[in-house]
């Protein structure tokens, strides 16, 4: 699947975005306070996803059988 580390690292943005969308989703079924965490939350992870983002703009590749694009704009978009 991977040929090496370094290309799991290349698509960790969209891993943290959809452990993200995971996670949220059991908050709001869970939590009692999810309006008031909810929020905060979405901010964060893609806040972090974003600045990995922009930290990996040099590492350019192509993933999966060319089926995923990473670094460079597709980074930024």
């Amino acid at each position: 699947m991977f040929n090496s580390i370094q290309e799991f690292y290349n698509i960790l943005p969209l891993v943290i975005i959809g452990i993200g969308i995971v996670i949220s989703v059991f908050i709001e079924m869970y939590s009692q306070k999810s309006e008031a965490v909810l929020p905060w939350f979405s901010v964060l992870i893609f806040l972090s996803a974003g600045f990995y983002s922009f930290i990996s703009i040099p590492q350019q590749s192509v993933l999966l059988q060319n089926m995923i694009s990473t670094g460079g704009k597709t980074n930024i978009f």
